[in-house]
């Protein structure tokens, strides 16, 4: 796989030039050849602005031409402006750009119901899915995900079932059914050995450890993490490296090993710069500033938090500002401002789409601090609104 990607490396400005003549002569069924191809070179390779520019301009160009007279022409064309829809909707999403890629996957995803195009409509339900995860409607995301499953295994896609069960896992996984989305991940593994998808072992890898953390089996989840790091090189996945070195990372903290950890933070965060993943890198430093909390290095994590909640209430993914109100949670907990610190927990156990593991940390720290200040107590049923709560923490970082 890795050396196919490297060979199209070599060779695209060439396939790209094949790819313009395919759209100038109106050969839509050599388009259709060769997206898939492409839309994986680019997207294994984390070349997503590149792919934006070809899967869009392509779009267009093929939407403008005359429909022909022909109908296995028709067909060519329609079937190949879903796939180009589905694709460019995707590297919309993977480049933080939420609104446009659902107003385009959305779109494509009517087209394609239209049509009869089950492989782009379970594309589309994929991405839409995980938008929906990054906006906290899980509901949503649940199903989309399990319509992509059932199309994928409609059309007998092995690949598109792999990734629509670990889709599911990690949506599982954040609602808490830790047992469940083990059984998935292990499904979507076994999968990925049966068709030599080395990617899809890799992401089975990444999740098979995040479950192993969060059953604080932490030498569990190194061993698979540093088998994903090995997996991830050897296919030359950028993106997947700088997840797994985030988590290595963040396992490496709760082992109490934190100087480890700030050097796998470096490198994530190096990645996720170089490749453009803004999400990827939100999550990252909410994840570095944890890792700081935990080593009592206050004044770095506060920095963490708060580029964390400013870029995501700027690209409204509220999952990601409630993982950054936990974290400032802890950070004034240990600040000596207990009061604060439960007005912020109070208002995350009132939101309904908390993760199991905010949920958990919101819980655990408001009877911590109950117990300790029992005359806090009316802060814990306090019905803050997030603006309240937001100006509260910025006239505390000023002050």
């Amino acid at each position: 796989q890795a050396e196919t990607l490297d060979q199209i490396s070599q060779d695209l400005a060439n396939i790209r030039a094949a790819w313009e003549y395919a759209v100038e002569q109106h050969r839509h069924d050599w388009l259709l050849d060769a997206h898939q191809t492409l839309h994986l070179f680019f997207a294994k390779r984390s070349r997503y602005d590149e792919a934006l520019e070809l899967f869009g301009e392509t779009q267009r160009g093929v939407a403008q031409q005359e429909p022909t007279r022909s109908t296995s022409a028709t067909k060519s064309r329609e079937q190949l402006l879903c796939q180009l829809g589905s694709r460019h909707g995707y590297f919309l999403y993977t480049k933080g750009r939420f609104d446009e890629a659902c107003e385009a996957l959305e779109s494509c995803l009517a087209r394609c119901q239209e049509t009869g195009f089950d492989s782009s409509a379970a594309f589309c339900h994929t991405s839409l899915g995980a938008l929906d995860l990054y906006k906290g409607d899980y509901e949503s995301a649940e199903a989309h995900y399990e319509e992509s499953l059932r199309l994928y295994r409609e059309i007998e896609d092995s690949f598109g079932t792999a990734m629509a069960l670990n889709n599911l896992g990690m949506l599982k996984q954040t609602r808490g059914d830790l047992l469940g989305a083990q059984a998935l991940y292990e499904q979507r593994y076994e999968l990925g050995k049966e068709t030599d998808d080395l990617w899809g072992m890799a992401y089975a890898l990444t999740n098979l450890a995040s479950s192993a953390s969060l059953n604080h089996d932490y030498k569990r989840a190194q061993k698979l993490l540093k088998e994903c790091i090995a997996l991830r090189r050897a296919i030359r996945d950028r993106h997947g490296e700088a997840v797994a070195f985030a988590s290595m990372g963040e396992t490496s903290s709760l082992m109490g090993d934190h100087a480890a950890a700030k050097g796998y933070f470096e490198q994530s965060e190096r990645v996720y710069s170089e490749i453009g993943d803004s999400v990827g890198f939100i999550t990252d430093r909410i994840l570095y500033a944890r890792c700081l909390l935990r080593a009592y290095e206050l004044g770095e994590a506060q920095e963490q938090l708060r580029f964390s909640l400013k870029s995501a209430l700027e690209h409204e993914l509220m999952p990601l500002v409630y993982e950054s109100l936990a974290g400032w949670m802890i950070l004034l907990s240990q600040s000596d401002e207990p009061s604060l610190a439960l007005r912020i927990a109070a208002y995350l156990l009132q939101q309904e789409n908390v993760e199991a593991e905010v949920r958990h940390d919101a819980e655990e720290l408001r009877d911590e601090l109950i117990n300790a200040h029992k005359d806090l107590a009316k802060m814990a049923t306090s019905g803050d609104s997030l603006e309240a709560v937001l100006g509260e923490i910025e006239a505390w970082a000023q002050g």
